[in-house]
Formats: structure tokens, C-alpha cells, sequence
């Protein structure tokens, strides 16, 4: 994510959040780096569409 325009917001993908829960090798800490920005304060939504895959996921994997 590079500057932003004023007004941007970003939108975060299941990838991200599930990048970061499994600790992905290659993606997983960046991943973490986005919603850290996000944690601070940097605008952005997901789905609920989103927030559905994700609890599937930790569901089938027993998280």
C-alpha cells in the first residue's frame, strides 16, 4: 500500500487476514505489516462476505 489519496480506502481481502493467522511464509508478514497500519488508524473495510470465508477457514481448521 503506497500514499493515499485523501478519501482512499482500502480494501483488505480474506487472503490478508488468513496470510496472517497461518504465519504464511512468504506473505504472511507483510500481511501482518497491513493490519498493523490498519490498527493505527489507516482507513480501510472488508466484507462480510469476507468475514464469512475467514470463520469458515478456522472452523474447518479447528482454530
Amino acid at each position: 500500500m503506497g500514499e493515499e489519496e485523501a478519501g482512499e480506502v482500502r480494501f483488505v481481502d480474506t487472503n490478508i487476514f488468513l496470510y496472517v493467522i497461518q504465519a504464511h511464509p512468504e506473505f504472511g508478514e507483510r500481511s501482518k505489516e497491513i493490519l498493523e497500519r490498519i490498527d493505527m488508524g489507516e482507513e480501510a473495510i472488508t466484507s462480510l462476505l469476507n468475514i464469512a470465508e475467514i470463520c469458515w477457514w478456522l472452523e474447518k481448521h479447528g482454530k
